[in-house]
């Protein structure tokens, strides 16, 4: 039996900001819009640079559009999920668990924003020189610095701003399209993400429920990740019941998706 919290529809802190994502993207589409407009409202010189601006706004607009597509998915689902619509399970964590989790978490990502930090300044660091002494010019060396700064003070930023916002609230929600943990949301439902097998980790505490992924980051790229979620030892029993179902489900549709190909 898994704890059931009836009032955390009306936790304000349980907030569905997928919607702010939506409403920017179609504001950036609307000043796209109007740069596409504009150079001929200006009796602008198309050919120099007219339809370069026109352009690039067109790819803009088409950017913005697909990520508000995008995200418009992911917030009905979670609101689904907020108005205890096709929830498979949901409990609340202990504030000495939930810090547990933040720690795991927190590490995490602090090891992916590293590996990141580490590759792009190697990246800046080779076109910077190169282009130093291609030019016989220092002050890009300066440019370098002023990359190099712009992007570790994020790296470092990152990790503390994310486990703040897991701090909002302990509520976990489970369902078959996603699954939510303090603040983040995952949704699987979508052709570029690969969903795995979950399991449930219980060699240390907390009891972690993993949800394995891969992505695509390119055409040809992918990466892999997970999503942790954190169970007390009161829930075990509705997380292995999660699990089975899940991996259930995937094994079915995965079943399908080979039918399909035949």
């Amino acid at each position: 039996m898994y704890l059931l919290i009836e009032v955390y529809k009306e936790d304000k802190n349980m907030k569905n900001r997928n919607w702010n994502v939506v409403k920017g993207a179609y504001f950036f589409a609307f000043l796209f819009l109007l740069g596409m407009i504009l150079p001929a409202l200006l009796d602008a010189d198309m050919m120099k640079w007219g339809f370069g601006v026109a352009f690039l706004c067109l790819f803009g607009i088409i950017m913005t559009l697909i990520t508000a597509y995008y995200y418009t998915r992911q917030a009905r689902e979670l609101d689904k999920l907020l108005h205890d619509e096709g929830i498979w399970a949901k409990w609340e964590v202990a504030p000495e668990e939930w810090e547990g989790y933040l720690k795991v978490s927190y590490d995490i990502q602090k090891s992916r924003n590293m590996m990141v930090l580490k590759l792009v300044l190697v990246i800046t660091l080779v076109i910077v020189v190169f282009l130093a002494i291609v030019s016989s010019d220092p002050l890009f060396l300066l440019i370098g610095l002023g990359i190099a700064l712009i992007t570790i003070i994020p790296a470092f930023l990152a990790p503390h701003w994310y486990r703040h916002q897991q701090r909002q609230n302990r509520m976990v929600l489970l369902g078959e399209k996603g699954a939510y943990a303090g603040g983040r949301f995952v949704f699987w439902d979508i052709m570029t993400v690969a969903r795995g097998q979950v399991f449930l980790e219980t060699g240390k505490r907390p009891y972690l429920l993993v949800f394995p992924y891969t992505y695509m980051t390119g055409p040809t790229v992918s990466a892999d990740d997970a999503f942790l979620v954190p169970v007390p030892d009161v829930n075990v029993p509705a997380a292995r019941h999660v699990m089975e179902r899940y991996n259930g489900r995937f094994a079915t549709l995965q079943q399908e998706d080979e039918d399909d190909e035949s």
